[in-house]
């Protein structure tokens, strides 16, 4: 929270499982922040905005789609229950947003000095790029800008809960690396890795971030490239994924462009909604 100079006046963090629905989650948001926000004196009925970001993946329809497709329709019982939670709890007008996106906008202009153009690519639980050109957090016509999580790298691939075939969340995300293994945790992976296993699976996974990322860095030539999200903390993820991108442009852009790790995993996609509620007026 911010107030409308600028100045950080209140920040914390709590874990919420994601086992319990979003309205739930929500519920426990609002009260941490009423909590706190007590403690500190503040009046939350000043608040002008409220910005709240979500992962894509945390939608539940997202998880239990049945057929093709149904996984991407707009849920808007969904959607209306959380925007009565958060404004019931806040009274200040909401915007839901991509947390990704959240991030790109906190790396463009709080991490790295006000890029102008940006290319973000958050490579997690789910896969999905942000585009900031001239400044501006590019959204697209339906605001799937820079969804590269399922767009077809394997065209001989499974079927994807999307639609498509051989999408790149299949080869690339964290729940495919691990799947693909019978691993349950992130830390095996890397201790597998450290020992010298799970060089194809990788490879795979590099061929195709490189192939979908690549095809972005030439078509907009953003002057950096930043990955992040914890496969790219695995043990050498991030430097092979670095070469097999400036590998697969062109040598005009390889030689100018600057492809950097995340700076702010942890509160970047709170940064990047204090930003955005600033430029919403």
């Amino acid at each position: 929270m911010c107030d409308n100079a600028g100045l950080l006046i209140l920040s914390g963090s709590e874990p919420i499982s994601r086992k319990i629905g979003l309205p739930e989650q929500a519920n426990r948001l609002t009260a941490m922040v009423q909590r706190r926000a007590a403690e500190a004196g503040i009046d939350l009925a000043k608040l002008d905005r409220v910005v709240l970001g979500l992962p894509r993946s945390q939608f539940p329809e997202m998880s239990s789609a049945s057929q093709p497709g149904e996984a991407f329709r707009t849920t808007e019982p969904l959607i209306e229950s959380l925007r009565q939670v958060i404004q019931g709890g806040f009274g200040a007008p909401l915007s839901l947003v991509n947390n990704t996106r959240m991030r790109a906008l906190a790396e463009a202009q709080y991490f790295r000095g006000n890029e102008s153009d940006l290319f973000f690519l958050g490579v997690d639980h789910e896969i999905i790029g942000a585009l900031v050109l001239g400044g501006v957090l590019q959204n697209g016509s339906h605001g799937q800008a820079g969804d590269l999580g399922h767009v077809s790298v394997r065209l001989d691939g499974a079927p994807c809960r999307c639609g498509n075939r051989g999408c790149l969340e299949q080869v690339a995300s964290m729940p495919a690396l691990l799947a693909g293994e019978g691993l349950a945790d992130p830390g095996e992976l890397a201790e597998g890795i450290l020992a010298g296993g799970y060089a194809e699976p990788l490879a795979n996974a590099i061929r195709g971030l490189s192939q979908a990322t690549a095809a972005v860095v030439t078509f907009f030539n953003p002057g950096t490239l930043v990955l992040g999200g914890s496969v790219m903390q695995l043990p050498g993820f991030f430097q092979s994924a670095k070469l097999a991108v400036l590998g697969s442009v062109p040598g005009r852009i390889s030689s100018s462009l600057q492809v950097e790790p995340a700076a702010g995993d942890g509160v970047s996609g709170a940064i990047g909604a204090m930003i955005l509620a600033f430029q919403s007026g």
